[in-house]
């Protein structure tokens, strides 16, 4: 039994120095806050509408019910549907903010003023 686990052990070692070495590393931060904007609104129906589910549902199905995440290139979509649900029926639709740039003055402690940036002169 411990030379069983000893050959499993090597060879799962081996598919995971194999795997680590053919792919691209995940990535832990974006450049953009939203990596999900380029796809589509997906059909969310009203609240009263949904089916009862009493357990945990599977995060890898699409929200069609007909295709599974295989990919990481796929689960970038899913994710898109996940956040679309969780504004829709959670958290409400996330506000969009003009960015602002604060300048306080040296002469006074009191004195500041905010200006909408400017990013066409970049």
């Amino acid at each position: 039994m411990k030379k069983y686990n000893l050959m499993l052990g090597m060879a799962f070692s081996a598919i995971l120095a194999f795997t680590s070495c053919t792919q691209k590393p995940i990535p832990l931060v974006y450049s953009v806050e939203n990596t999900s904007a380029e796809f589509p609104a997906i059909e969310l129906p009203a609240l009263e509408q949904l089916q009862v589910n009493p357990t945990l549902p599977d995060p890898f199905l699409f929200a069609d019910g007909k295709n599974r995440v295989t990919s990481f290139k796929d689960w970038s979509r899913r994710r898109s549907e996940i956040i679309q649900q969780l504004q829709h029926y959670e958290l409400g639709a996330k506000p969009v903010v003009e960015l602002l740039r604060s300048i306080i003055s040296t002469n006074s402690c009191l004195s500041s003023s905010v200006s909408p940036i400017d990013d066409s002169a970049k």
